[in-house]
């Protein structure tokens, strides 16, 4: 037919070993992990400094999952472990091997896709910086972000989860809530009785992060960022 292709050898197994080989024992990296409460922006800022040509990874958007009880929503379907793991190496190769790259703060396991062993400690060695948002703002951007891909129903089953949290009478409130079409009431609700407490950053400058960005925009604040890690 004309197609020229190439053949592997040693097939799959053999880039699979070489992917395993990559991520356990031959990166050696520096993290930029960017921290901050929930709907500062996080990854819209890390969206935005690719765009700029700073070298960082969106983990979140390779494991098609937010990392939190609602970050499955409206998200389908996640890459398998093994996938993920191809799409991190891909991404890290993409970038050429680079020795600092920015990341949001995770846990070890984003839904079901767990952070690599070398990469998560290159995390928790990283560098910090804060991103911090008046509450108003955030609870506009989680709004923007969660219904502009899904309807309201898709939220009860999370919302449920969180009754051992939050209690059965304020869940039932929540629920209540969403029926209604009350999401500001409902967000802000989830942020000061269970997402702020849970993660604890600050919600404005602190001397504990090398650099604290206000992100009124986060294309603003990649630029103030990238202009940071340049001097």
């Amino acid at each position: 037919m004309g197609v020229k292709n190439l053949r592997l050898k040693g097939g799959y197994k053999a880039y699979r070993r070489y992917v395993v080989k990559y991520l356990n024992e031959e990166l050696n990296l520096n993290c930029i992990v960017l921290h901050g409460l929930t709907g500062v922006g996080k990854t819209e800022v890390i969206k935005q400094l690719k765009k700029l040509d700073i070298k960082a990874v969106d983990l979140e958007g390779l494991a098609n999952h937010r990392g939190s009880v609602f970050g499955h929503v409206g998200k389908g379907i996640q890459p398998s472990q093994k996938y993920f793991e191809t799409l991190l190496f891909s991404e890290l190769i993409d970038l050429e091997s680079p020795d600092e790259v920015v990341v949001e703060c995770e846990s070890k396991r984003i839904g079901r896709c767990y952070i690599p062993d070398l990469f998560y400690r290159s995390m928790i060695a990283g560098r910090a910086i804060l991103l911090y948002a008046p509450l108003e703002q955030r609870i506009e951007r989680i709004i923007k972000d969660y219904m502009s891909e899904t309807n309201w129903e898709a939220l009860v089953e999370p919302v449920k989860c969180l009754k051992r949290r939050l209690g059965k009478e304020k869940v039932n409130q929540l629920i209540h809530d969403l029926k209604g079409h009350n999401f500001s009431r409902v967000v802000k609700t989830l942020l000061l009785e269970y997402y702020d407490p849970l993660y604890n950053y600050p919600d404005g400058p602190s001397p504990a992060y090398e650099f604290c960005v206000k992100v009124n925009d986060p294309l603003q604040a990649a630029v103030e960022i990238k202009n940071y890690l340049e001097r």
